[in-house]
């Protein structure tokens, strides 16, 4: 009988410190210590301006590809989305606006950097004011993500070259405050 109980015991520990680890993960966005993308803080305070709110992140991509990367712009605007863990995924939360028209790439060759700050000027959530965050509680874990993140530039093509996965074009989770 002790046996049985001994086991019983062992098995329910080994369940509980499996369901804590797998909450605990769920609540915690993954981790990027390695991210191409490094935000210049690791903490951001959105404050309330006239036109809705507003953030600046600074940013440095680092070319670790091996191969030529191009960005895709309109006069040599290209910012990235931002993204916010919502405890399970990422999920969009803010896209800017970006005239429509097409520059030549911007040009990161491999082991090469490219710094800009992404300047987030938003409605709030509800509000009339384009573009807004989409997300209801704007505090909590973000990243940032570039779309139009090419190898093998083509002007003709579709897409205009071979899109770099994911992981090779975000950034390192940052909090954002109010």
């Amino acid at each position: 009988m002790t046996h049985v109980l001994l086991r019983l015991v062992r098995a329910a520990s080994a369940a509980t410190a499996l369901f804590v680890v797998s909450c605990a993960s769920i609540m915690e966005p993954p981790a990027t210590s390695e991210a191409p993308i490094r935000t210049d803080r690791d903490r951001y305070t959105v404050r309330s301006t006239e036109q809705g709110l507003e953030v600046k992140i600074a940013f440095t991509y680092v070319n670790r590809t091996g191969k030529t990367v191009f960005v895709t712009n309109c006069r040599g605007i290209a910012p990235p989305s931002l993204e916010k863990w919502d405890g399970s995924e990422w999920v969009h939360a803010w896209a800017p606006a970006v005239p429509l028209c097409l520059s030549p790439p911007i040009v990161i060759r491999p082991g090469e950097t490219h710094t800009d700050t992404l300047h987030v000027v938003a409605g709030t959530p509800g509000g009339n004011v384009e573009p807004t965050f989409r997300v209801d509680e704007i505090e909590g874990s973000y990243r940032l993500v570039w779309h139009g993140v090419v190898h093998d530039y083509d002007a003709n093509r579709q897409g205009f070259g071979n899109p770099l996965p994911l992981e090779e074009r975000v950034s390192n989770v940052f909090k954002l405050e109010r």
